[in-house]
């Protein structure tokens, strides 16, 4: 249970947010941080990526010789994953048990921010979860379980649309705080727009109840690459606002495909798979 005194701390959190002031404004002022940079490149995410891909491709070099991780991630991203569950987030009787052999991970964000389209990505065989142009669509928590890594996904209702915000967002925080085999929780913020108020609600509300957060930007390719080297250096110097997230930002776009080698990489350690039989 929450504390007076926690209470008023957090209302006093929201109150003096840095996200009161003009979006651009704030944006001015953000120096790059290396690490978006890195991304941005290496991955050749924003607009005009797939042209810098294909002139990067003819100068390539000799490839690295692929790690254990990257190995695992190979695995991941090259199986099925499939829809086992489907539970109301209200009603945790409904929940399927959690699986010692199954870690488990949470996807989690604003509506419409690219979650199922995501998902359909990190494992490439299948239609995994359905994709709506219409948010809020996901109006249950869905597990889906992949049986060659051994790990369960778990697809929940986007916060902050309309009167379904009122709905999911108390849920949400209930579902974190109280599944306690969620091994990660991954936050999709839109990089179009970085952290918008429901996202810095929201994580302020949570505090540092249930498992490690990593933040992710999705539809990176829509937007241009300095603007989103600066929007995402925005949305990593946010971070630090937040209590149990870590100190980093992954960037991906489900519609070139990239980034998702990294978010794979990142799911097999936060679950530790590569200690797995």
């Amino acid at each position: 249970e929450e504390t007076e005194d926690e209470g008023k701390k957090k209302e006093k959190e929201l109150a003096y947010s840095p996200m009161h002031q003009p979006f651009n404004e704030r944006l001015r002022h953000i120096a790059p941080y290396p690490d978006v940079v890195r991304q941005v490149e290496e991955n050749f995410q924003g607009k005009g990526g797939l042209q810098r891909s294909y002139h990067a491709a003819k100068l390539k070099t000799k490839p690295k010789e692929p790690t254990a991780l990257d190995l695992k991630a190979n695995q991941l991203a090259s199986s099925r994953t499939r829809l086992y569950a489907k539970a109301p987030l209200l009603h945790s009787k409904h929940w399927p048990k959690p699986d010692p052999g199954y870690p488990e991970v949470a996807l989690i964000g604003r509506s419409n921010v690219g979650k199922s389209s995501l998902l359909n990505r990190v494992s490439q065989f299948g239609t995994v979860a359905k994709v709506s142009s219409m948010p809020g669509q996901t109006k249950q928590a869905a597990w889906y379980r992949n049986r060659k890594v051994r790990l369960d996904f778990i697809d929940m209702p986007g916060y902050g649309h309309s009167a379904r915000a009122k709905v999911f967002g108390p849920e949400a925080l209930e579902f974190v705080r109280n599944r306690t085999s969620l091994r990660a929780l991954y936050v999709l913020v839109d990089a179009r727009h970085g952290f918008k108020w429901t996202d810095h609600e929201w994580l302020t509300e949570l505090g540092s109840a249930g498992p490690m957060k990593q933040v992710i930007l999705t539809k990176c390719d829509m937007v241009p690459r300095k603007r989103l080297i600066q929007i995402a250096s925005l949305a990593r110097s946010d971070l630090e606002r937040y209590k149990r997230v870590e100190r980093k930002i992954l960037l991906c776009s489900s519609a070139w495909q990239t980034g998702f080698h990294d978010l794979r990489k990142d799911i097999c350690q936060r679950c530790g798979l590569m200690d797995m039989k």
